[in-house]
């Protein structure tokens, strides 16, 4: 029996049944309706019985891959829909006969199903494919999130245009006449969005950034790793486990400063200064450096220089022997710079492969700033702190044993004592 006969041959029965003539018609359309929609709920649950029972479970078994992402995603879940949606289309036969003013209305619904039983597949399809690159490490560096997005929002424009374009019979090519007449209102409200979509790609093609990296962004308060970029929105974890959004065109526009190269390098930079107060600067004398012949790390250093000594009157008419090297007068602040060094080449904590500067910087009015310019040889933040840390209280607590003093604020009391101690020891010295 042809698919064109079923309702005459349905009308027919009911009819021989000792139904009215004058509704004849209306039962046999009610059954029939009864008919084709338990054929498109039987098919569903077919089809889907297949789908989850059959195919699913004989993909998980297999070796490869691919097809487990797919599965995973249920990317064929919404194609059992697509069997009912013809078999609902193909019964709307007898309504154009009968109850020809609803079809068009059944026929656009039908229209819209099928359309979005496709794209929630394409929907499927689209982030199976994402998951499934993301797992392999040559795409790790890519943005495949903000790339997966615009896809998922070109499948929406798309759906919402042919649903626009069902339900008022409007030809899609006049709909995107439309849209470029709008073009400045849909770039005001999606404003976000397009940036987004546009640095989603300059990040994707470049590969200055990927989920995983350690950035910093000041504008925006984050400092941490990059957990995900997305097509709005980026976001990025700090160390104290603090969640910052920022905007994805905020990662190109703003300033970004990504420290993934140096903790790959594993070497961080080390730069620190101990001020020192200039009260406490002064030459050296043979005594000073016999004394600190016997220092760690600097006592080789001073034997293997040739020094002169020469006899000479300091301010209080004191005869003192003071110390020169090639000419020039040293000072305790001399000799206690060439200690950091010496220290510093000698110390396992500190890269010897990358560049090392000791060196004095401008005078600020707050002290005599003895900059420390180093590499650590880690760049984990644990071990990287502690060697710091270390460094720091030592050289510390080694700046008085060079006749020196750190400048803080409140020392103008120590200040006044220091010089007083000194005065008092010229006195004491005339005296003798």
């Amino acid at each position: 029996m042809k698919e064109n006969d079923f309702f005459p041959f349905l009308a027919r029965l009911v009819y021989d049944l000792g139904v009215d003539e004058s509704r004849t018609i209306a039962v046999a359309m009610i059954l029939y309706s009864t008919v084709i929609v338990l054929s498109a709920l039987g098919t569903w649950f077919f089809t889907r019985h297949i789908i989850n029972a059959g195919i699913y479970r004989w993909v998980k078994k297999t070796h490869v891959k691919w097809d487990d992402a797919l599965a995973d995603h249920k990317v064929l879940a919404p194609m059992s829909l697509f069997v009912p949606i013809i078999i609902l289309g193909a019964g709307l036969t007898p309504f154009k006969v009968y109850l020809p003013e609803i079809v068009p209305f059944a026929e656009k619904v039908l229209g819209m199903m099928l359309t979005l039983v496709i794209a929630v597949s394409c929907y499927k399809f689209n982030n199976a494919l994402e998951y499934m690159f993301s797992e392999e490490n040559s795409y790790r560096e890519v943005a495949l999130r903000s790339v997966a997005q615009i896809l998922n929002v070109m499948i929406v424009i798309i759906v919402c245009l042919v649903f626009v374009s069902i339900m008022f019979e409007v030809d899609p090519v006049t709909l995107f006449g439309f849209l470029g007449a709008t073009t400045a209102i849909i770039m005001l409200i999606f404003k976000d969005t397009i940036l987004g979509f546009v640095s989603s790609i300059q990040v994707a093609s470049s590969r200055t950034l990927k989920a995983g990296d350690w950035i910093q962004v000041d504008q925006y308060g984050a400092n941490g790793t990059l957990l995900e970029i997305n097509l709005v929105t980026s976001t990025v974890r700090n160390f104290d486990n603090t969640i910052v959004s920022m905007p994805t065109y905020a990662l190109v526009a703003s300033g970004v400063i990504n420290w993934s190269a140096m903790v790959q390098g594993n070497a961080r930079r080390f730069m620190k200064s101990i001020p020192i107060n200039a009260v406490s600067v002064r030459p050296v004398t043979k005594e000073d450096i016999d004394k600190y012949s016997q220092f760690p790390f600097i006592g080789p250093f001073i034997k293997n220089k040739r020094l002169e000594y020469r006899l000479t009157t300091d301010i209080w008419g004191k005869d003192t022997t003071e110390v020169y090297l090639d000419g020039e007068r040293l000072s305790n602040l001399w000799v206690f710079i060439n200690f950091v060094r010496m220290y510093l080449k000698s110390n396992p904590g500190i890269s010897q492969d990358n560049t090392m500067l000791i060196r004095i910087m401008e005078n600020t009015g707050e002290g005599i700033p003895v900059q420390i310019y180093a590499f650590t040889s880690t760049a984990v933040w644990g071990e990287y702190e502690k060697i710091q840390s270390d460094i720091l209280s030592y050289l510390y607590s080694m700046v008085p044993q060079f006749g020196l003093l750190v400048f803080q604020r409140a020392s103008q009391k120590l200040e006044s004592l220091f010089v007083s101690d000194v005065m008092d020891g010229a006195g004491s010295d005339d005296k003798a």
